[in-house]
């Protein structure tokens, strides 16, 4: 699950962008380009704090599972 996520945020981040490196349409009055860059960098962190908290639970479980 982890790796999904890393491989969403790729290409989200790199993937995507000649895709949407255009002018138009305009979105809150910003080009598409620049929206999609602000909302790569809402999402990102989201993500990743996604991945630490599935890691996180995945290790508490099995330091749980090596104490029994």
């Amino acid at each position: 699950m982890q790796w999904i996520i890393l491989l969403i945020i790729i290409i989200m981040n790199i993937g995507v962008l000649p895709l949407v490196n255009r002018v138009h349409p305009i979105i809150i009055g910003m080009p598409f380009f620049l929206f999609w860059y602000l909302l790569s960098m809402i999402v990102t962190p989201i993500l990743s704090w996604w991945i630490y908290v599935i890691g996180k639970k995945k290790h508490d479980r099995d330091v749980r599972s090596e104490e029994k």
